[in-house]
């Protein structure tokens, strides 16, 4: 079947580790995995989104709408005492690797992480909020980042870039995702289906 790929590559700069990782779709569906074992489907159609752990042989479908309100209260979370609050801030990016493109940018003290979206969805709506809603994070850090969500959720087009920055007495560590090439190509149907005799956790 016809699909779209989308190359991804992270850096984390203070191990100098580099590794690539894909977005697939088929126009509905969407196969997000930035890891070797575990990935996520999103049905854009269904609105649903199913965890997948190849090693445990398991799957957990949840909907959209109960990700987003999880995701709500995780962000609600009380700031712990002395925390510095978020400044976000959104800006035209101009033209990014030959796309028009916005920038997002959050500070809160030491940390600083800068989002580029294109302007024109290269994946089917709302994949980029679902992948924002079920992307791990902490959740001593969730009150912190909370601000960035309405500029998140707000956002129809593909993330092209995303650096996170932490700067602390005597360094500073950085983390940096970039889009790196985007192709049509011929894949087969079971990439965007759970696989048979996984177990419902």
């Amino acid at each position: 079947m016809a699909a779209t790929v989308l190359v991804y590559e992270t850096v984390v700069g203070h191990e100098n580790r580099l590794f690539r990782w894909q977005v697939v779709t088929d126009g509905e569906r969407v196969r997000f995995g930035d890891d070797a074992d575990r990935w996520r489907l999103f049905d854009t159609r269904a609105r649903t989104i199913v965890f997948i752990d190849d090693t445990r042989r398991t799957q957990r479908t949840v909907t959209f709408e109960d990700a987003l309100a999880s995701r709500e209260r995780l962000l609600a979370a009380s700031l712990p005492e002395g925390a510095p609050r978020a400044v976000v801030s959104e800006e035209p990016a101009g033209i990014v690797d030959g796309r028009e493109a916005t920038r997002v940018t959050i500070v809160a003290g030491g940390y600083k992480r800068t989002l580029v979206y294109s302007t024109a969805s290269l994946l089917p709506a709302p994949a980029s909020v679902m992948k924002w809603t079920t992307d791990p994070i902490e959740p001593e850090y969730a009150g912190v980042i909370r601000d960035l969500m309405p500029a998140i959720v707000s956002k129809t087009g593909t993330l092209l870039a995303d650096r996170n920055e932490i700067a602390y007495e005597g360094g500073a560590m950085a983390v940096e995702t970039r889009l790196v090439s985007v192709e049509r190509s011929r894949l087969p149907r079971s990439l965007f289906q759970v696989p048979a005799g996984f177990r419902s956790e």
